[in-house]
């Protein structure tokens, strides 16, 4: 086992020695990013159109919905490799996992977007723990953080992000009439793209 340290959110969690993190930091798009990936890691079918496709229905549901104000549509990736054949001497067999944001967005919506990949990552691994752990290094309880969706807890660790670049952030638009939980699913539903069923 190894320590890894998420740069985004400052997560702290103990990985396989196999596993490798990569941030790819902030690219131009994010479908011709996941096809460089998929040709380095040998992928056979190339996702491409298929991921582009993928992204702009998504675009369009969310440019469809008056309640998003931070939608995040086509803000990240996270993605996951196994590489076991050693072509490539310079790639390490095991598994790879790799984050990047789509660039030409204010800075603190870019941290809020590489925090919800670095969530996806911690829950890939099944460290949802981890998240919940950061949120309390902020002295933000979650209640029923263990029921809240995935999609939902990337989004917390989005939070985390901003906490961890700024020091705090302002929540103004929570309302604290409501229970933390209430209050955490309206926070959400009105600023990340986190749809309730």
């Amino acid at each position: 086992m190894k320590q890894l340290i998420l740069p985004a959110t400052g997560f702290e969690l103990q990985v396989p020695n196999y596993f490798y993190f990569h941030d790819d930091g902030i690219v131009e798009s994010i479908p011709d990013h996941t096809h460089t990936l998929n040709m380095i890691y040998e992928v056979t079918e190339d996702f491409k159109e298929l991921e582009e496709q993928r992204l702009e229905k998504e675009a369009e549901r969310d440019r469809n919905n008056p309640e998003l104000t931070d939608v995040s549509y086509l803000s990240g990736k996270s993605v996951g490799y196994k590489y076991a054949s050693g072509r490539d001497k310079n790639i390490p067999r095991g598994v790879h996992a790799h984050i990047y944001v789509l660039g030409g967005r204010p800075e603190p919506t870019l941290v809020k977007s590489r925090g919800h990949e670095e969530g996806e990552v911690v829950i890939t691994l099944n460290r949802r723990d981890v998240i919940q752990q950061g949120l309390e290094k902020w002295g933000v309880g979650v209640i029923g953080f263990t029921s809240l969706p995935d999609e939902a807890k990337c989004d917390l660790a989005g939070i985390c992000a901003l906490m961890n670049r700024y020091g705090s952030i302002e929540l103004s638009s929570f309302d604290y009439n409501l229970s933390t939980k209430d209050a955490l699913i309206a926070y959400l539903r009105r600023n990340t793209n986190w749809r309730l069923e």
